[in-house]
């Protein structure tokens, strides 16, 4: 008896937990529109590094914002293959020569980026290092962001899905 009662009270769960199917409810109300997450990327040509007078090597970059989050990379052509393809380094970057060494590197605020020289020595400071250098620069919002996994210039424009024309070629601003 135990055992009918026990599979009586099983059935009679399963029956009353199954769901009711019926017509579909009113179509909801229309949502926010959502706003895209774009990355900001720019392309800086023609940067010619000359001492300003203090030993500073460099150029600043007005930006229109950069928000808290945001991650934002810099990258020197380097060169191109033989077969035509752009080689971009990823900054800071560190050259080391007989004579001593010299650095590519960067910081920027909420509105501006500068891309500096460090040297241990000025005879490091050859043309093909100072005059008619090409920088990237990729502003990374905040939540794509927390998401990469790697800065590597290649790796990045895959995860934004960015091409050669993505980039808003501007000339250098000025110096500090």
């Amino acid at each position: 008896m135990k055992k009918i009662f026990l599979l009586l009270t099983a059935f009679a769960g399963m029956a009353l937990t199954q769901s009711c199917e019926g017509d579909a409810g009113p179509q909801g109300p229309q949502g926010e529109q959502g706003t895209a997450l774009v990355s900001d990327v720019y392309e800086i040509t023609n940067v010619n590094f000359v001492n300003d007078g203090s030993d500073y090597y460099g150029i600043v970059y007005q930006f229109p914002q950069i928000y808290e989050g945001d991650m934002v990379l810099a990258y020197r052509l380097k060169g191109s293959t033989t077969g035509g393809a752009d080689i971009w380094e990823s900054l800071p970057k560190t050259y080391y020569f007989l004579s001593g060494e010299l650095e590519y590197n960067f910081d920027f605020t909420r509105s501006d980026i500068s891309i500096y020289l460090d040297q241990s020595s000025n005879s490091v400071l050859t043309p093909a290092y100072t005059q008619n250098q090409v920088f990237r620069v990729v502003i990374v919002p905040g939540d794509l962001a927390n998401k990469m996994t790697s800065t590597k210039y290649e790796d990045v424009v895959q995860m934004l899905k960015l091409s050669d024309n993505s980039f808003k070629k501007v000339a250098s601003t000025r110096t500090r």
